[in-house]
């Protein structure tokens, strides 16, 4: 259904006073209770949808978006092709961003930045910067990584083994903002529990990257976690009962996994 916005309530959070504010003289359409799937060239994380406009607006092929109010996650979409799909979503908008007034962004309106970049503002000018990456089909581009979820499901050591025959580690974890994107995949996946590449298999409370033997410092445990029940809980999981935190588990497990490169 589309629906002509006329409201910045429509567009702004209740309380962002800078939204309300700002230079929007007449909100473009939105489409309500749709999204576009397999179009996503950037996923950004607890924005608001005014930047999520701006974003789209910067970045080199994007011609719409689709955000997440719930969540407040937007996917910046471009190359659309026979794989993209509108789907219903309950509680998903979107919207072309050639609806709005480029007068958003200032002097990023006119930039014709290569694709794959974004439009930078510095000082009275602006530059273009590395936006987002190409990853093949089949994985997922967040941050400048590509994600690939495993077709089925493995022990964490086969699962290990998989990720790098296809060039890549199971992941790490570097930052709240990569933890909450990949319990965001969870739920847009149904995936209940899924393998990371943290473990302590060499000396037990220390914990490390698969990747890299890095000590793990970003942690998000569960509650009473890491508990090592029968002396034998020594990867790491994603789980779904922990509101999707980490728990420490029997690495002869067979769950889902995610690699990444």
């Amino acid at each position: 259904m589309f629906i002509s916005s006329w409201a910045l309530d429509d567009v702004c959070d209740t309380y962002d006073i800078q939204c309300k504010n700002s230079q929007i003289s007449k909100p473009g359409e939105i489409i309500y209770g749709q999204c576009y799937h397999n179009a996503t060239l950037r996923r950004l994380l607890r924005v608001s949808f005014l930047t999520c406009l701006k974003e789209c607006m910067k970045t080199s092929t994007c011609s719409n978006v689709s955000y997440r109010r719930g969540w407040k996650m937007c996917d910046i979409n471009g190359n659309f092709n026979s794989d993209v799909k509108l789907i219903q979503e309950h509680g998903c908008f979107s919207s072309n961003i050639n609806l709005w007034s480029r007068a958003l962004v200032g002097k990023c309106a006119q930039h014709n930045c290569a694709e794959g970049n974004k439009c930078v503002l510095k000082e009275d000018d602006f530059k273009c910067e590395l936006a987002y990456i190409s990853c093949e089909k089949g994985w997922i581009e967040f941050g400048g990584h590509c994600y690939n979820i495993g077709p089925d499901k493995k022990t964490w050591e086969e699962s290990k083994a998989d990720c790098q025959r296809k060039g890549s580690y199971l992941v790490k974890i570097e930052d709240a903002s990569e933890n909450i994107w990949l319990q965001n995949v969870m739920i847009a996946n149904n995936i209940n529990r899924m393998w990371i590449g943290a473990h302590d298999n060499v000396q037990e409370g220390t914990w490390r990257w698969i990747k890299d033997n890095s000590i793990v410092d970003f942690k998000d445990w569960g509650d009473q976690q890491p508990n090592n029940v029968n002396g034998n809980q020594n990867c790491v999981e994603l789980l779904r009962s922990l509101s999707y935190r980490w728990n420490d588990h029997d690495c002869t497990s067979l769950l889902l996994y995610i690699c990444e490169k």
